[in-house]
C-alpha cells in the first residue's frame, strides 16, 4: 500500500533530526582512536624511554605580507641529470628571502615573490609610478627587505618607501645618494647602509624614523647580517660587528678594501667571505685572510655553505663551487639553461637560487654533487689569441688592411680596429688613451684624449670651474689624415678647437669621421657634435644617451639612442639639411647599428630592423631570437647578420636570409660573452669577447656548428 508522499518527508526529517540529536550529545567524547594514535615510531621511542616527551604547542606564526600568487606552468631545463634545474616563472637580479621563505626577486622597480619558495608559484607586484614615486621609480630600487610587517625599499635617490596590507607610503628621504645600499634586519628592526660618495651612512628604524645606532660610521661600507645572525658593517681595514646588548659597534682590524657598487659579503659563524671584482677574500672569525681567490670575471653573489664550501654567482660565468681545494663551473657550455649569474641565494629548504634571466632553481645539494660530473665541449677548430694586435699580428703581417680589419702605427703604438672601431688597445678592458675611431675609405683617425668607455665626466646641472677645464680638455679632438693613397703613407694631424662652451659630458665613446671630413661625436644623454671644418655644431636630439654613429654607403648619418622617452624615436637620420626621424615598434632602446647599401640595420631591445634611406623599415626580422636585440651587428660579404647577444644572453647569433642561428659554448667557442665581431677577405670571422681574447673561425666551421632556430624550441634556444 502506497504511503502518501507528505508522511514519507516527515519521517526523513524525524531521522535527521535523531541523528543531530546523538551528535550533540556525544560531541565532548574522545575523538575516535585512530586519529589519537601515536605514530608507530614515536610509540616505540616512547616505549624506550620512562617518561615521554613533553610537546609545546606552537603559536602559528604570524604570517608575512606578500602579492597574491598563482600557479604557473614550469619549463624543465636541460641539465646532466634532467629534474635538477627548473625555470622560475619569472626573471630577477636581486633576491632576498622573508621570514615565512618567500623567495623574492627584483627586476628593475618589478617584484616576482615565489611563495614558500616554489619556482612555479609566483605573485608579482611593481614599484609605483604615480607622482609621488615618481622620482624614486625614476632613480630605482637601491635594496629593498621583505620582513612580516610589509616590503621596506631604499631608491637611489635616497627616498624610503613601505609597503604592506595598507598599501604603499612613502617614509623618510635621507637627503644623500645610494650609489649603493643595502638592508638587513636585526631583533625584528629594519637597517639600511646607504653609501654616496666617500661617505655612508648606516641607520636603523625606530620611533618611525631611521636613526644612526652608536657611534656614526661614515667611511664607506657594507652592510651584512651573518648566518648566525649577527650584524656586520664592512669598511676598509676594518670589520665593526653591532653589540645589541651595548648599542655600540665593536671594531677589528682586517685587510679589507673599500667597498664599491661591485663589493660582496657573506659570513657566517666561522668568518666572512668577500668579493670585490675578480677577486674574493676568505677571513677568519678573527680578522685574518685565510685564503685569495681569482676568477674570471665580477662576481655578482656569495654564499658560504656549511657543508659544500663556498658558492658564487659571476656574471656571465654561472655558478661557482669552491669545496676549499678548487674551483668547480656549471656554465652554459655545461647545459646551464642561462649564466647570467645576477645574484645568487640560497632558501631554508636548501634550495639555491641563480639570479638572471631566466631565473633558475635547484637543490644545492643536488647542485654541489653533479657539477664535480661536468666537463666542456670540444672546442670549435680555429686560432684564439691574447688580443686583437696579437691575432692582426700573425695574420695580416705587414699587411694594413684584411676586408673589416685594419691596423696602423700610430706614435709608436699599434691600433687595431673592427669596421673603424678600435679594439686594440683595448679601450674596454684598460683606460687606453687616446681613442680614435677610423674611416675604412682612407685609413682617417678620428682621436679623442679620453677613453669614454672607461672614463666620463658628466655635469647633471650647470659645470664647476673644475669640470669645465676637465671637459675643454677632453674635446680637444684631432684629425690624423693620409697624406698619400699608399696604405702606410704617413699622417698628418689636424687640430679640433673644443666647443664653446664645453659639451656637458665627456666625448664619444660613439664617434665616426664621415666621409666628406666632418667629425660626428657623440655626447652622452646632451646630443651630438659635428665639426663641419669650420666649427662645431651642436644637435639636441631626444632624451636618451647616444650609443652608437653610423654612415651609410650613400653618405647619410644614423644616430641610435637609449632610453627615448615613450613616444620619441630612438633612430634619427641625417641628409645634410635636416634630421628625420624613424619609427620603429615596440622599443625605445638601440645598442648598435651596421650601414647596408641603401640604408642600415639597427638592433636594440625588442628586435633588429633594416632602414632604408628614405627613414622607412624595409624588413621587420623575427624578433625571438635575439630576445633583447643586440651589442654589436656586423654583415659579411654575403650580406649575413652576425650579433654579439646582450648580457644575459649567449654566443654569437648568425641570420642568414631570414634563418636565426646560434653558436655558443656548447658548441664550443670560447666564451659566450662576445663583444665584437668582423671580417676578413678568407671568410674569416674575427670574435673579440668580453675577456679580451679574440677566436678566428672560418665562417664555414661556425655555420656547420649553428644551432638552427625552430619555432618548437624553447626558452634555452
Amino acid at each position: 500500500m502506497n504511503q502518501p508522499r507528505s508522511e514519507w518527508v516527515w519521517i526523513l526529517l524525524l531521522g535527521l533530526n535523531a541523528a543531530v540529536l546523538y551528535w550533540w550529545f556525544t560531541r565532548e567524547q574522545s575523538e575516535p582512536a585512530a586519529l589519537t594514535a601515536e605514530p608507530p615510531a614515536l610509540l616505540e621511542a616512547q616505549t624506550e624511554s620512562e617518561a615521554p616527551a613533553v610537546v609545546t604547542p606552537q603559536p602559528p606564526a604570524e604570517r608575512c605580507w606578500a602579492p597574491e600568487s598563482s600557479q604557473q606552468r614550469g619549463s624543465q631545463a636541460e641539465a646532466p641529470t634532467a629534474a635538477d634545474w627548473q625555470m622560475a616563472a619569472g626573471s630577477g637580479a636581486r633576491l632576498a628571502e622573508d621570514p615565512c621563505g618567500n623567495l623574492w626577486a627584483l627586476w628593475f622597480n618589478d617584484w616576482r615573490v615565489f611563495a614558500d619558495g616554489d619556482p612555479l608559484r609566483v605573485g608579482h607586484l611593481r614599484l609605483p609610478r604615480d607622482a609621488a614615486f615618481g622620482k624614486l621609480a625614476a632613480s630605482g630600487v637601491a635594496a629593498f627587505l621583505p620582513l612580516r610587517s610589509g616590503l621596506w625599499v631604499l631608491g637611489r635617490n635616497g627616498q624610503s618607501a613601505r609597503l604592506n596590507e595598507s598599501g604603499w607610503a612613502l617614509l623618510e628621504d635621507l637627503g644623500q645618494r645610494c650609489d649603493w645600499a643595502q638592508m638587513a634586519v636585526l631583533d625584528d628592526q629594519p637597517w639600511l647602509n646607504c653609501s654616496g660618495g666617500q661617505s655612508s651612512r648606516t641607520l636603523r628604524w625606530e620611533n618611525e624614523r631611521w636613526r644612526p645606532v652608536g657611534d656614526a660610521l661614515r667611511a664607506p661600507r657594507y652592510l651584512v647580517l651573518s648566518q648566525d645572525r649577527r650584524l656586520l658593517s664592512l669598511a676598509r681595514g676594518e670589520i665593526a660587528e653591532f653589540q645589541p646588548a651595548d648599542e655600540r659597534w665593536q671594531s677589528l682590524a682586517a685587510e679589507l678594501p673599500g667597498p664599491s657598487r661591485d663589493f660582496r659579503a657573506a659570513a657566517d659563524a666561522k668568518g666572512i667571505s668577500v668579493a670585490q671584482g675578480k677577486r674574493i677574500l676568505d677571513f677568519d672569525r678573527n680578522g685574518r685572510i685565510v685564503r685569495q681567490l681569482d676568477v674570471a670575471a665580477d662576481v655578482s653573489g656569495l654564499w658560504r655553505h656549511p657543508e659544500h664550501g663556498l658558492y658564487a654567482s659571476i656574471r656571465g660565468l654561472g655558478l661557482n663551487i669552491h669545496d676549499g681545494q678548487r674551483w668547480y663551473r656549471w656554465r652554459y657550455a655545461q647545459r646551464l639553461p642561462g649564466s647570467d649569474a645576477r645574484d645568487l641565494w640560497i632558501d631554508r629548504r636548501n634550495r639555491l637560487w641563480l639570479a638572471g634571466r631566466p631565473l633558475l632553481s635547484i637543490d644545492a645539494t643536488e647542485a654541489a654533487a653533479a657539477i664535480t660530473r661536468l666537463s666542456d665541449p670540444a672546442p670549435l677548430a680555429g686560432q684564439r689569441y691574447a688580443d686583437a694586435c696579437a691575432a692582426a699580428a700573425d695574420r695580416l703581417g705587414r699587411r694594413a688592411i684584411a676586408g673589416q680589419i685594419a691596423q696602423e702605427r700610430v706614435d709608436g703604438q699599434n691600433l687595431v680596429f673592427f669596421d673603424g672601431t678600435q679594439v686594440c688597445p683595448n679601450p674596454w678592458l684598460s683606460a687606453a688613451m687616446p681613442l680614435h675611431v677610423r674611416r675604412r675609405a682612407d685609413g682617417a683617425l678620428l682621436r679623442t684624449p679620453v677613453n669614454a668607455s672607461q672614463r666620463r665626466t658628466r655635469c647633471s646641472l650647470a659645470c664647476g670651474a673644475n669640470e669645465q677645464a676637465e671637459l675643454q680638455r677632453q674635446w680637444r679632438l684631432s684629425q690624423l689624415i693620409p697624406t698619400g693613397v699608399s696604405t702606410r703613407a704617413p699622417l698628418q694631424e689636424k687640430a679640433l678647437a673644443p666647443p664653446e662652451p664645453p659639451p656637458r659630458s665627456s666625448p664619444g665613446p660613439a664617434m665616426l669621421l664621415g666621409t666628406d671630413g666632418d667629425s660626428w661625436v657623440g655626447a652622452g644623454e646632451h646630443g651630438v657634435y659635428q665639426h663641419d671644418g669650420e666649427g662645431w655644431i651642436h644637435h639636441p636630439m631626444a632624451d636618451g644617451r647616444i650609443m652608437a654613429i653610423a654612415e651609410d654607403p650613400h653618405g647619410g648619418i644614423w644616430v641610435a639612442l637609449s632610453g627615448v622617452a615613450t613616444g620619441q624615436s630612438p633612430l634619427h637620420y641625417w641628409r645634410g639639411r635636416s634630421w628625420r626621424s624613424v619609427e620603429l615598434p615596440r622599443t625605445r632602446v638601440l645598442s648598435s647599428l651596421a650601414a647596408v647599401p641603401g640604408g642600415v640595420i639597427a638592433g636594440g631591445f625588442g628586435g633588429v630592423w633594416q632602414v632604408g634611406s628614405a627613414a622607412q623599415v624595409l624588413d621587420e626580422f623575427d624578433r625571438r631570437p635575439p630576445r633583447s636585440g643586440s651589442r654589436h651587428i656586423s654583415v659579411d660579404a654575403a650580406r649575413m647578420l652576425w650579433l654579439s647577444r646582450n648580457s644575459g644572453e649567449h654566443g654569437l647569433i648568425l641570420n642568414d636570409n631570414g634563418r636565426w642561428g646560434r653558436v655558443s659554448s656548447r658548441e664550443g667557442l670560447h666564451s659566450d660573452r662576445v663583444r665584437l665581431t668582423a671580417h676578413d677577405d678568407d671568410g674569416g670571422v674575427w670574435i673579440l669577447f668580453e675577456d679580451g681574447q679574440v677566436a678566428i673561425h672560418s665562417r664555414f666551421e661556425l655555420m656547420a656548428k649553428m644551432h638552427w632556430h625552430r619555432a618548437t624550441t624553447g626558452a634555452d634556444w
